[in-house]
């Protein structure tokens, strides 16, 4: 008698087997998808029954809206595995940063520089440094002691960044700037620093070291959450009688003026003298 071995992984009813089990997730958030996917030995061979899904879906449809939207999902995933790769569990320290900065400045491309000096200042996340620099161009900001208080989306969802503050000489700059340069300059200019400096450096990483410096320098989890756009359900709710919209509110004062004495040390390393000039 032979003994049932069950479905080859590449065989038809596998793929088959791998739509019904996670076809989903195409319905899914990046987030979701990346958090289902990342750890799943099958991982593989379930990324190729959702290709060829979707594949048949805008054949069958006649458009381009399923295949297009897996491709989306599939690059989150990549960018995480690419970061676990190189994820040492520990922030860059300072040093690492100001060499990398060297590299970047020798490397003389502007923009990588600006989007450098965004991460480190802002803590946010990748995405989240041209939306800066355009809420800057449409004056959607305000200044307290020498720090730009920039209110970039609506405090309605918990991963988005509401607010984030600058010092006032980075925003001098950027507010003379129309956008943040081509992506794959940028890239290009980073690649350079990392081949330089031998220091595999990701904007993840300087959002690490954001972190870890703010709460080093007294600000609290609740304030740096609120900075990097981790938001809890019940600091939604607060902000209804929080005022974080206004230059003279007592909480925005004081967030200002920790943040400044936080980030002073940082500023003359990547802000003025030196070679280290806009």
């Amino acid at each position: 008698m032979v003994q049932y071995q069950g479905f080859g992984k590449n065989t038809v009813g596998y793929n088959l087997r791998c739509i019904r089990w996670f076809g989903h997730l195409l319905n899914s958030d990046k987030l979701t998808f990346m958090k289902t996917l990342s750890e799943d030995s099958r991982r593989p061979y379930i990324l190729d029954a959702l290709s060829n899904y979707t594949k048949f879906l805008d054949d069958y449809f006649n458009t381009d809206i399923y295949h297009r939207k897996f491709e989306y999902l599939k690059k989150g995933l990549k960018r995480s595995k690419e970061r676990k790769q190189y994820f040492t569990g520990t922030a860059p320290s300072l040093q690492d940063l100001e060499r990398f900065y060297e590299a970047l400045v020798e490397y003389g491309y502007k923009a990588a520089l600006d989007f450098f000096r965004i991460l480190l200042f802002s803590g946010c996340r990748t995405w989240e440094s041209r939306l800066i620099v355009r809420k800057i161009g449409e004056k959607s900001y305000f200044t307290v002691n020498n720090v730009a208080v920039v209110h970039v989306w609506k405090y309605t969802k918990v991963k988005n960044l509401y607010i984030t503050l600058i010092p006032s000489e980075l925003l001098e700059h950027l507010s003379k700037r129309k956008g943040l340069g081509r992506t794959s300059c940028i890239w290009k200019a980073w690649n350079y620093a990392r081949e330089k400096t031998g220091k595999h450096l990701n904007p993840y990483d300087l959002r690490d070291f954001y972190t870890t410096w703010m709460r080093a320098h007294g600000l609290s989890k609740a304030d740096i959450d609120l900075l990097q756009g981790r938001i809890s359900i019940k600091s939604i709710q607060e902000e209804h009688y929080l005022d974080i919209k206004t230059p003279t509110s007592p909480f925005i004062q004081s967030l200002a003026a920790k943040y400044r004495v936080a980030m002073e040390p940082l500023i003359p390393k990547f802000l003025q003298g030196g070679n280290n000039v806009f």
